[in-house]
């Protein structure tokens, strides 16, 4: 039997990344959000938009996911109570 260990910084983003693959998995909204800012910045990068422009999209779409995820999270909590 091992003694627990403290997660590492590689074991907490291998988390994240497992949270956001389950997320687009099973969440039709949050996939529709994932294309739309892909789509995005497909556009941005053809019309050739400032680097502060760029920036500010990247922090737009990284709020809606981010909101989106954190919104599923409520909702699996709830959904569970009943």
């Amino acid at each position: 039997m091992s003694a627990w260990r403290p997660p590492t910084i590689l074991d907490s983003f291998n988390y994240a990344f497992e949270g956001i693959i389950h997320v687009l998995r099973t969440q039709r909204n949050m996939r529709i959000h994932f294309g739309v800012a892909l789509i995005v910045l497909i556009a941005a990068l053809a019309v050739d938009v400032s680097r502060l422009e760029l920036i500010a999209l990247l922090l737009a779409i990284a709020f809606v996911l981010i909101a989106e995820m954190i919104n599923t999270a409520i909702e699996g909590a709830i959904g569970s109570l009943d």
